[in-house]
């Protein structure tokens, strides 16, 4: 599990956010992450200007990694008002990010 960006410290009218990006690949080092900072750029560029991305991280397809990334975000003192998780949603066997999610969370927006 890789940290790609520390926690900052965000003006108070802004909602926190948490990016979760499942990838083997990326985890591994084999690709980029070119998602997270997409996500990043969009949120913050956004005409509300509403969201700030406290944290990026990467984790491979892994049920527990998952999981604890999750819980490690929604435990914290603080936690982020949103979390959004991308990868890990083909139909290969080990493209599980929904349903892992499902278990931590409660509401779930597609978009």
């Amino acid at each position: 599990m890789e940290v790609l960006q520390k926690p900052s410290s965000s003006p108070a009218s802004t909602l926190a956010v948490a990016i979760l990006i499942v990838s083997t690949t990326v985890a591994a080092g084999q690709s980029p992450d070119s998602t997270g900072p997409k996500l990043k750029e969009l949120l913050e560029t956004s005409d509300s200007r509403k969201w700030a991305v406290r944290d990026i991280c990467v984790v491979p397809d892994d049920l527990s990694q998952i999981q604890q990334q999750i819980k490690a975000w929604t435990d914290a003192v603080a936690p982020p008002s949103l979390i959004l998780t991308s990868g890990g949603t083909g139909f290969a066997l080990a493209d599980i990010t929904p349903e892992v999610s499902h278990c931590n969370v409660y509401l779930i927006l597609t978009i």
